[in-house]
C-alpha cells in the first residue's frame, strides 16, 4: 500500500478494509451530478418509507438526508478522482468506469471520505445562518455568557436560501438524525471520528504545498482525508421541489473534539450517543438501511441527467 509504514507486512482483514476506502466502484455509473443523484435518492427513499408505513415526519427527514448525502463529493479530492470530468464540472457524483483514476485516486488525501465532508458542511451552513440554532449553541447560551465558550461570529447567510431554509427549520433532534444518516450512509464513519493510519502518515510525511492554492495539499492533521479549512465550491443542489445554488463552504473539524465547542456546540460523539438513547440502535440501523438501499437503487438509474448538456452521452468516458 503506497504510503503505508515499511514495517507493515501482514495483510489483515482490517488492512484490506482500510484500503477499500479508496475504492469508488459504487460511484462507477453513467455521469450524474450531485444535485440529480441527490434528488433521485430523496425520491426513492420517500417511496420506500411510504411503502412500509413510516410517518410523514420521517418521510421528510429521509428525503432531506437523501438529497444532501453526497454534498461532500464536491470536495476537490473526490473530483480529482474523476480523471475525465465531463465538461470540466466540479459537481459530479457518478462517472463511468473509464473516467476514474486507477492509482492513488485522491492524490495525497488517502482514505478520503466524502460523507464526512457532507456532514460537516451541513453544520457549517446552519452555523453561518443561525449559530444559536437549537442544534448548535442554542442550548449553551449560559456557557457563552460565562465566557466558557467564545461568542459566535457574525452570520453571512440568509435563512431563506435554498436548502439552508430546510435545515434551519429542523429541531435539534431532527437535524442530528439527518446529519447521522448522511455521515453513516457508507458504513465507514459513524459514532466517532478518528484518524486512520493514512491520516497519521500524511500528517508526518506531507511535503510543503507547491503553491498556496494547492487544494489537495495536506495542511495540519487530516481526518479521514479531510483537513481544517478545506473549501468545497458553490454547487447546485436539490431542494424541496426545486433546485438551488448552495454557497461555497469552508470545513472545520471541531465536531471531532470532545465536549462542547464554540463553533458547533456538542461534539459528534455526544450527538450520536443522544440519538442512540432516544431512538435505539435498531431504529438507527433500520433508517440507515433505508437510505442505503435508496442510494443503491438510484445509482442504477439510466435516465438522462437534466443538469448535463443535451447530447452528452452519460455513459461515455
Amino acid at each position: 500500500v503506497p504510503g503505508a509504514a515499511a514495517s507493515s507486512t501482514v495483510d489483515s482483514p482490517l488492512d484490506r478494509a482500510d484500503r477499500a476506502q479508496d475504492d469508488e466502484a459504487l460511484s462507477e455509473e453513467p455521469y450524474r451530478t450531485i444535485a440529480t443523484h441527490g434528488q433521485d435518492v430523496g425520491e426513492e427513499v420517500r417511496r420506500i418509507a411510504s411503502a412500509i408505513g413510516l410517518s410523514a415526519e420521517l418521510h421528510a427527514l429521509l428525503d432531506l438526508a437523501g438529497r444532501v448525502h453526497d454534498l461532500g463529493k464536491a470536495h476537490g479530492a473526490f473530483q480529482h478522482a474523476i480523471q475525465d470530468r465531463l465538461e470540466g464540472r466540479v459537481d459530479l457524483a457518478k462517472a463511468p468506469r473509464g473516467a476514474w483514476r486507477r492509482d492513488q485516486i485522491y492524490g495525497p488525501r488517502r482514505g478520503f471520505r466524502h460523507e464526512l465532508v457532507s456532514t460537516i458542511a451541513l453544520f457549517e451552513l446552519v452555523r453561518r445562518c443561525d449559530p444559536w440554532h437549537p442544534a448548535l449553541l442554542g442550548s449553551h447560551r449560559e456557557l457563552v455568557d460565562l465566557g466558557v465558550l467564545d461568542p459566535p461570529g457574525a452570520t453571512d447567510l440568509a435563512g431563506d436560501l435554498p436548502l439552508i431554509s430546510e435545515l434551519v427549520l429542523l429541531e435539534a433532534g431532527e437535524f442530528d438524525l439527518v446529519a447521522y444518516l448522511v455521515c453513516c450512509h457508507h458504513g465507514k464513519v459513524r459514532t466517532t471520528w478518528q484518524a486512520t493510519p493514512h491520516d497519521l502518515n500524511a500528517a508526518v510525511q506531507a511535503p510543503e504545498p507547491e503553491t498556496e492554492a494547492d487544494p489537495l495539499a495536506i495542511r495540519g492533521a487530516p481526518l479521514r482525508g479531510v483537513c481544517d479549512d478545506d473549501v468545497i465550491p458553490a454547487i447546485e443542489m436539490a431542494t424541496a421541489g426545486s433546485r438551488g445554488r448552495v454557497p461555497s463552504i469552508e470545513l472545520h473539524l471541531d465536531l471531532a473534539n470532545m465536549g462542547v465547542g464554540s463553533r458547533y456546540g456538542e461534539s459528534w460523539s455526544q450527538r450520536v450517543l443522544a440519538l442512540r438513547h432516544r431512538l435505539s440502535d435498531h431504529a438507527l440501523a433500520f433508517l440507515e438501511t433505508l437510505l442505503r438501499v435508496a442510494d443503491i437503487r438510484a445509482s442504477q438509474l439510466r435516465s438522462r441527467d437534466p443538469a448535463l448538456s443535451t447530447g452528452v452521452d452519460p455513459e461515455a468516458s
